[in-house]
């Protein structure tokens, strides 16, 4: 379907849900009311830098969702006049617009859509967008190194901090240098994770990441796997190897946090590769 053709569906749609008084009954903007009564749709507002990345990857589906994704993020002017069906196509895009803008608008705090609009009059939805890109979203060289600095900094907390929660932490911080346009690859990404994640994981985390054919989400599932296995059993297989293997001694452990398994071999150890030296 052609972007004019989405359009008049939209409007269509538009003037449907008007007439069921969706829109009429309240004065919450409609493009909210349309948000929450899609209980598949995220909810969220944009406060800012600090939670950006939720818009960033939440906000597109929802454009999608109603079908405005080219009146946000590429430039779809108003059709021209003169034409037998011009009226019909610019009411189509006027309707798409208004919803597009509401959506925008919807999905970000009273604090940021002043700063956006500044008190100025018609704006279409993706002059919008373009300013909150610029204020809010965008990532600049100053940015980066914040990035940097904030990635050098994501340590773990050992005994305290589940793995879950550190993955969690450290791919926030991937998924920013990604937007930034300087994705990291995955093994600066593995062993950033092995570089930082805690004396107690530490012998595993080696035994597990070192192989060169290991990528960094492999690495991330067998550490998680792992980390099961412990809460589980109260050991995992290998923790025994490992500790051998890359020089943690027994005292360093945290007394009584984990009981490590009976010596095994390597390919007994639950690390031995599978087929082509995989894990």
């Amino acid at each position: 379907m052609g972007v004019i053709g989405v359009l008049i569906s939209v409007h269509i749609i538009l003037h449907i849900l008007t007439s069921v008084g969706l829109s009429a009954a309240t004065h919450v903007p409609m493009a909210t009311q349309i948000i929450r009564s899609e209980k598949r749709l995220p909810v969220f507002k944009l406060q800012g830098r600090k939670n950006r990345m939720e818009f960033i990857t939440d906000f597109p589906g929802i454009a999608d969702h109603f079908h405005v994704t080219e009146l946000i993020y590429a430039d779809t002017p108003r059709p021209r006049g003169g034409l037998e069906d011009s009226e019909m196509r610019q009411a189509a895009w006027d309707e798409a617009n208004k919803l597009a803008l509401e959506l925008l608008k919807s999905c970000v705090t009273n604090t940021v859509n002043t700063i956006v609009c500044k008190g100025e009059g018609e704006i279409t939805a993706r002059a919008y967008y373009n300013k909150l890109d610029k204020l809010f979203l965008r990532v600049t060289a100053r940015n980066t190194v914040a990035l940097e600095r904030g990635l050098s900094k994501c340590q773990r907390k050992p005994f305290v901090e589940d793995l879950v929660d550190f993955f969690g932490r450290l791919d926030t911080y991937f998924s920013e240098f990604r937007v930034a346009g300087k994705p990291k690859s995955q093994e600066e990404m593995k062993i950033s994770a092995m570089s930082s994640i805690g004396d107690d994981w530490a012998t595993v985390a080696y035994l597990v990441g070192t192989p060169e054919d290991v990528s960094y989400d492999d690495f991330q599932a067998l550490m998680l796997q792992k980390e099961a296995e412990r809460i589980e059993t109260g050991s995992c297989t290998g923790q025994q190897l490992a500790d051998q293997l890359y020089g943690r001694k027994p005292s360093q452990q945290n007394e009584g946090a984990y009981q490590t398994t009976v010596h095994q071999s390597w390919r007994g150890s639950g690390f031995a590769p599978r087929g082509r030296g995989r894990f």
